[in-house]
């Protein structure tokens, strides 16, 4: 239910621009084949080994040479790495035994408690959250909102896209998408 569709990849994309990203919670890899377009060193981290492995085998198949995949805890590594990343890309968790959860707090990563490790290690923060997410409580809870973009795939929300750019004061710029399968 979490996995990005292309459409939704591809909105994505569009937004990051520089040297790196940084993707804590790759999953299947949806998102990285197209950030790995826009992005000149994209790396992908995954604590589950085989989402990994199939992460890796299908940037094989479509011929991306710019991901590097780590199969570990993103966050530990963050804390020990001297990289810092032009972006930052998170979409956490939202399952907890079978139960689905959407507060950042409950999340795996829990961005609430890493964000002055997130904000030391980018430039910018994309945070992708449940459309179930309280769009107040994401203005409380997070700092640096450049933007929100909500997503939504043919009159459908899918996800909350959170634009951070530490360098700003919160914005209340709200954007809008109705994707469907040949125009937005």
């Amino acid at each position: 239910e979490q996995t990005s569709s292309e459409i939704t990849a591809n909105h994505k994309a569009k937004i990051v621009f520089g040297d790196s990203l940084f993707d804590l919670t790759g999953g299947f890899g949806v998102d990285d084949v197209y950030f790995s377009k826009q992005i000149n060193q994209l790396y992908y981290a995954e604590i589950d080994k085989n989402l990994s492995e199939i992460a890796e085998h299908n940037f094989k198949i479509y011929n991306i040479k710019n991901i590097e995949v780590l199969n570990l805890d993103s966050i530990k590594f963050l804390r020990k790495t001297n990289l810092k990343f032009e972006w930052i890309y998170v979409d956490p968790s939202r399952r907890a035994k079978n139960e689905k959860i959407f507060m950042l707090e409950d999340s795996l990563p829990n961005v609430l408690d890493h964000m002055e490790l997130l904000e030391k290690k980018s430039n910018c923060l994309m945070i992708k959250t449940s459309p179930m997410y309280d769009i107040d409580v994401g203005y409380t809870e997070l700092r640096g909102i450049k933007e929100l973009h909500i997503i939504s795939v043919k009159n459908e929300v899918k996800e909350l896209l959170w634009i951070i750019d530490w360098r700003k004061k919160n914005d209340t710029t709200i954007k809008l998408y109705n994707h469907t399968t040949k125009k937005k």
